[in-house]
């Protein structure tokens, strides 16, 4: 699992340690005990993004604005139907867009504390 981390538990926007420490001494603020926080995470597949059935349920209401009543019940798109819909959506996703740089926090932070090993490491 990969780590990120914060400077104040809201903003994971670093990947690499080093990066931390550079974000800590550019705000004059890394010294031994400086607060700093560290989370798991997984980088965003077309997977969480794409919902098939929020799709169909927005084409069900176009139909109804479009043709009234008589568009109740809605499209009766089968489960098989709906899954290969999800299914081309993830790979389009994945395909044209870049969701490599963007990431997903999993379980908690952890409130961490720079040692002297970090600061000698960091120099």
């Amino acid at each position: 699992m990969e780590k990120c981390f914060s400077t104040n538990d809201e903003d994971f926007n670093h990947t690499e340690f080093s990066e931390l420490m550079e974000a800590l001494k550019d705000n004059g603020d890394v010294a031994v005990g400086t607060v700093y926080y560290e989370a798991d995470f997984r980088h965003i597949t077309g997977k969480d993004l794409v919902d098939a059935s929020r799709l169909i349920e927005d084409m069900e209401e176009r139909l109804y604005d479009e043709v009234g009543e008589c568009a109740e019940g809605g499209l009766d798109v089968s489960n098989e139907a709906a899954e290969e819909l999800e299914e081309f959506l993830v790979q389009w996703a994945e395909k044209h867009t870049d969701l490599g740089r963007f990431y997903k926090i999993i379980g908690k932070s952890r409130e961490m504390k720079v040692t002297e090993a970090d600061l000698a490491d960091n120099a």
